[in-house]
């Protein structure tokens, strides 16, 4: 029933979204420009930057070597440039820049670093105070080097207008007609992919009534003091939800959808149909004893959020060493209604075998569709 009831809310609200898209496309063709196309399979491994903050970083090996400390961000370009990050038995105001690419995975209680760092306290140190300055932003293009990740910035040498996402946590925002849209609340981030999906904010300030805007939608106003939002006020009150709500449908390509559309953004994707809802699972829990009135209940097992599943057959894969066809996009993982679906190219039989293996042990063989070739 709670999943009909959802559902049913889901649709509801997208559909709220959509005949409020409208009013707001006209007001956003002064914002920024359309951000790179979101990809649908990659929803369930977004995370809230506060989850991010104060995760444990651990290698290959699980071993932990940090912890994240706050990230740095484009806003504008909707960019995770990367993390500022503690190294482990470090104290003081020790961090090191690790760009947001070489995160093989982030959710749950750790982040896992690609690659074959073991160790952080060789980085060169970095404070914590990050400002949009030459020298820093030198910084952080030679730290690209030296973890061998590739620049994601459009400049040839550095990156430009990047802050700390603690400092845009409580940033004011308003329109141009001055009107008060409450303050930054969080932001819905991919660390691996490098990319801000949507900034949250809570229309009233005070921990309610949030709604979600894609990062190009939004600037800087001119004295540094809020950020500016291309939208009417009554149109943001009508799609404000609950936090809860909010952070549930972030791995909901068709919410996603909507509210890039709200704001006159194409995502990338068509919206997807809705699957039918099986009454399998919920069959038989209360089965009747032969002969007997009576009846027995089966306890119905523990089921995984399709964004946990993603989560955790990425930390399977990277901690089993199998990382290297996805970061080649070789390789995708799509997570829905409790099923995992592989698709790509493997190099080989044994690691087709091998990935569908991580994939059952973590969905049960029945839940594992597995769709990768191998080349002949």
């Amino acid at each position: 029933m709670k999943r009909f009831t959802k559902n049913i809310l889901s649709l509801t609200v997208t559909a709220t979204l959509i005949h409020c898209g409208d009013t707001l496309r006209a007001e956003s063709a002064a914002g920024n420009q359309t951000p790179a196309n979101l990809v649908p399979e990659r929803l369930p491994l977004v995370q809230r930057a506060t989850h991010l903050i104060g995760l444990a970083i651990h290698d290959r090996q699980n071993h932990e070597i940090g912890r994240i400390d706050d990230l740095v961000i484009n806003l504008g370009s909707g960019q995770v440039l990367g993390a500022l990050a503690a190294p482990a038995h470090i104290y003081g105001d020790f961090h090191v820049f690790i760009p947001a690419g070489s995160f093989a995975s982030a959710g749950g209680d750790q982040a896992i670093l690609g690659g074959e760092r073991t160790n952080l306290t060789a980085e060169p140190c970095i404070t914590r105070e990050v400002a949009d300055s030459p020298d820093f932003s030198k910084k952080i293009a030679e730290t690209y080097t030296r973890f061998g990740a590739t620049p994601i910035w459009k400049e040839q040498d550095c990156p430009r207008g990047f802050t700390r996402f603690s400092r845009l946590s409580g940033f004011k925002i308003r329109n141009r007609a001055h009107e008060n849209l409450g303050r930054a609340a969080d932001l819905m981030v991919d660390l691996a992919a490098a990319r801000i999906v949507f900034l949250v904010a809570s229309l009233d300030g005070a921990g309610h009534n949030y709604y979600a805007a894609p990062p190009s939608a939004l600037s800087l106003d001119p004295d540094d003091s809020a950020l500016l939002l291309a939208v009417d006020k009554a149109a943001v009150a009508r799609v404000a939800q609950n936090g809860d709500f909010i952070w549930a449908q972030m791995d909901n390509p068709n919410w996603v959808a909507a509210t890039c559309h709200l704001y006159g953004q194409d995502p990338g994707f068509a919206p997807i149909a809705p699957a039918s809802v099986s009454t399998a699972a919920s069959e038989n829990l209360f089965p009747k004893i032969e002969g007997s009135s009576a009846t027995i209940r089966i306890a119905k097992p523990a089921t995984f959020s399709d964004a946990e599943l993603a989560r955790n057959i990425m930390a399977a894969i990277v901690h089993e060493g199998l990382d290297a066809p996805f970061a080649k996009n070789q390789v995708q993982v799509t997570t829905r209604q409790g099923r995992i679906t592989l698709r790509g190219q493997a190099a080989s039989v044994d690691q087709k075998t091998r990935l569908r293996t991580l994939a059952e042990k973590v969905a049960g063989s029945a839940n594992v569709d597995d769709q990768i070739q191998i080349p002949q």
